[in-house]
């Protein structure tokens, strides 16, 4: 009986932790970074959309642009982190809000995926 309750259980938290890691989102698209106003802990204000400066992703491969300025990036969903030549950001995806929120520790930056409502929203400001 105890052996049989075991089994059931890693079973069930076998089966809760494959659906949790089959659940992550795709990150792929155009983010562009959000300018903020303010920011505190427990809100952040933007006051528009910096059009010079996008992320385009694709899979694990991906662009950072300053306007006409390009460089490749590698994108580990996995460990949820963005590599450049140069820097390395963890990101935290928001998916209700289609954002990525990328830190490095010295840095914080705030993207927002292009035609999402939160873009269309500061895109014209």
């Amino acid at each position: 009986m105890k052996k049989t309750l075991y089994l059931l259980v890693t079973l069930f938290a076998s089966a809760i932790f494959l659906v949790a890691c089959s659940s992550k989102q795709s990150i792929d698209g155009v983010y562009y970074r959000l300018e903020v106003s303010s920011e505190n802990e427990d809100k952040v204000e933007y006051d528009g959309i910096d059009p010079e400066t996008k992320l385009e992703i694709d899979g694990s491969e991906g662009t950072y642009w300053y306007g006409s300025k390009a460089m490749k990036i590698h994108v580990d969903q996995e460990n949820q982190t963005i590599t450049s030549k140069y820097k390395s950001f963890s990101y935290q995806s928001i998916p209700k809000d289609k954002m990525l929120v990328l830190e490095n520790g010295q840095k914080t930056v705030y993207l927002v995926k292009e035609n999402s409502p939160l873009y269309n929203q500061y895109k014209d400001k």
